[in-house]
Parts: C-alpha cells; sequence; structure tokens
C-alpha cells in the first residue's frame, strides 16, 4: 500500500483544529480502519489490529480449520482485492515445494512471498514423519551469494537485541502491533539458510529446510501450532509423540503486480518499447549476468523460457530463438497454469 501510495507522508494521528492536515491515504489497499471516522493514518500503528480483525473473516481463519488453510490464504486476498477496486491490479500463485531460485528471483522482481513453513515430526523407530502443525512468515529479503532468506516472523524473533542485547522476549510482545520482527525500529529481520533436502516418507511437496529455524516443541513454542494451517483443509489431525522436528518450507504464496511485459513476447530485456527483440537486448542480458551490468526493469522480460526463473538457460534460449530458429519465446500472458505465468 505504502509503495504505491502518490503522496506518501509519514504516518499520523489526525486531531480536528486548524493547521491539522487529516490523515493522508490515496491508494485503497490499505484504508483506516478506526471506528468512529477515520482519525487515524491507514499505516498507524493502531490500524493493524483492526486491520488484522478484518482479514481473518476474509481468509476464512479458524473457520474451515484452525489457522487458514493455504488455498483460503489465497482466496482471500483476491477477495480482499475485490472488496477494495483492485482485482485487475494483481496476481497470485501458490507454488508448492519451491526452491531458493524461485524464492530469490521472485524477491528480486518485487513480488511479494509468503512462506507456508511445515513443522514434522520424525516418527522414532522409522523412515516416515508427520505434519504436526504449519506456520507462515513473510519474505523481507534474500542474498545472492549463498542461500540465505530473510524474513519477518509474527511469533518468533530471532535477531531481537533487546532487552538486552542479545537476549530474546516472547512472542506475546508481538500483540504489540508496533514491535516488529527485529530489534525495534529498526529493519533488521530474521535471517536463516535454505538448504536442500530429500524429506524422508512426509507429507509434503518440500524439496528445502529451513536450517537452525527453531523447533523443539515445548521450549520454542512450536506447540503453538499444531493442526494449524493446513495445505490441505481436509488433513486430519494428528498428535506429537515426542519425535524430533524438522522445518520445511511445504509452499510459497507469491503476489505481483500485474504484468509488466510490454510485448507480446517476453526477451524485450532493456525494456525498450517499440524496438522489438534485437541484439540489444541480449547484450543487456549478457551485461547484468557476467558483467555487474544495470539490473533490467523487468525480471519477467527475462525469464523467456517460462522456468520461473532467470539463469543461464534463459540466455541460452534466446540465442536459439534470434540465431538458431529455436523454439518462440514465452508469452508475457501466460495461459498455462505453470508457476511462471505471473501475468494477468
Amino acid at each position: 500500500d505504502s509503495k504505491f501510495e502518490p503522496s506518501p507522508v509519514d504516518p499520523r494521528p489526525f486531531y480536528p483544529g486548524p493547521g491539522n492536515p487529516p490523515p493522508n491515504d490515496g491508494y485503497p489497499l490499505v484504508q483506516s480502519y478506526e471506528p468512529t471516522g477515520g482519525l487515524w493514518d491507514d499505516h498507524d500503528t493502531n490500524n493493524v489490529v483492526p486491520f488484522i480483525n478484518k482479514l481473518g473473516p476474509v481468509c476464512n481463519t479458524d473457520v474451515i480449520t484452525p489457522g487458514t488453510p493455504l488455498p483460503e490464504m489465497e482466496l482471500g486476498f483476491h477477495r480482499w482485492l475485490d472488496s477494495v477496486g483492485l482485482s485487475a491490479s494483481y496476481t497470485s500463485f501458490i507454488q508448492m515445494g519451491p526452491t531458493y531460485e524461485q524464492i530469490r528471483d521472485s524477491v528480486l522482481s518485487s513480488q511479494d512471498v509468503i512462506l507456508l513453513l511445515g513443522f514434522y515430526e520424525l516418527i522414532q523407530g522409522g523412515p516416515d514423519c508427520l505434519r504436526v502443525g504449519g506456520h507462515y512468515v513473510t519474505l523481507a529479503g534474500v542474498c545472492t551469494t549463498s542461500t540465505d532468506i530473510c524474513i519477518s516472523d509474527p511469533f518468533f524473533d530471532k535477531n531481537e537485541g533487546e532487552p538486552p542485547p542479545g537476549t530474546a522476549h516472547g512472542s506475546s510482545v508481538h500483540n504489540d502491533a508496533s514491535l516488529v520482527s527485529g530489534p525495534h525500529l529498526t529493519h533488521h529481520h530474521d535471517r536463516y539458510s535454505m538448504i536442500p533436502v530429500m524429506p524422508p516418507a512426509c507429507p509434503s511437496p518440500a524439496t528445502w529446510a529451513l536450517a537452525n529455524y527453531p523447533n523443539q516443541w515445548l521450549a520454542d513454542g512450536i506447540f503453538t501450532f499444531e493442526n494449524e494451517n493446513p495445505l490441505d483443509p481436509a488433513q486430519s489431525p494428528v498428535t506429537y509423540s515426542g519425535g524430533p522436528i524438522v522445518v520445511l518450507i511445504d509452499a510459497a504464496l507469491i503476489i505481483c503486480p500485474a504484468s509488466c511485459c510490454i510485448e507480446p513476447m517476453r526477451g524485450n530485456i532493456n525494456y525498450d518499447p517499440g524496438d522489438g527483440i534485437d541484439v540489444s537486448d541480449l547484450t543487456y542480458l549478457v551485461n547484468w549476468m557476467f558483467k555487474h551490468g544495470p539490473q533490467p526493469p523487468c525480471f519477467e522480460e527475462m525469464d523467456v523460457d517460462c522456468s520461473g526463473g532467470m539463469d543461464i538457460s534463459d540466455l541460452t534460449y534466446l540465442v536459439s530463438f534470434m540465431f538458431k530458429h529455436g523454439p518462440s519465446l514465452c508469452p508475457c500472458q501466460c495461459t498455462s497454469p505453470a508457476p511462471a505465468c505471473l501475468g494477468p
């Protein structure tokens, strides 16, 4: 909401009277939910709790199952868009078992990524495991030289630093909407490493885990999420029986602004309307990949093979198309259900 605010100002309460400007809100995704007449800004910390109270029913939270089923999370987002008149401004898709590369490229192309973490108990004496709960976190950043990610976590707060430095406080502190993840009043978030895994016989699509994430049932409070936030609303409840817990990245809900493509086909890397796809686009891509050149304005234009990521295969695909009569480039507005189809 703040990114597309046409006249951004610091959020402030409104006190009626001469010389006191009213709250500022020029973009309708989030509005002021002050019950008696909008006396605070839409980004005021007082607005967070009533905002969440409106989001919960839209996403069927604690209705079908405890927590929010993954399909309802995505449907709730679109119900909200419909209610504020922005249904044509965004699109979304669910990626089951996302790879680090898919997560990284989504963040770098300015998409919003919500991860559903699954807590899985390893059954002692065998290779099987059971999903005992789930938890949503939001991506805050990615590393390009390692498989580390930073998250904003509404429950666990690893990088707090207060009070005093080096200690952590309990999750209930975050019931105060002004106290976000990271040392308070800073922009720090929690950093973890993603590691590829071949999970045992778990009911999970995950191929990556989150290393060093809290995984103690009682000491870390994992029990809070028992049977919550299921992948499948029809999932049968389970009971934790004392085994070790692994934290897998079950799925990602990726929310995208409307497609940034400007041609019928992808490949306009330099983002020059009207010049078509030519050698200048190939040069731009090579410079970015290998010579620390400028970042392409639209990452979607780079994913010419619709793989869902941007890598050397896109360069090879583009060269084949331009000089070797290779297959056509991926269209900007995909019609298949593939995760790479980010267009509306």
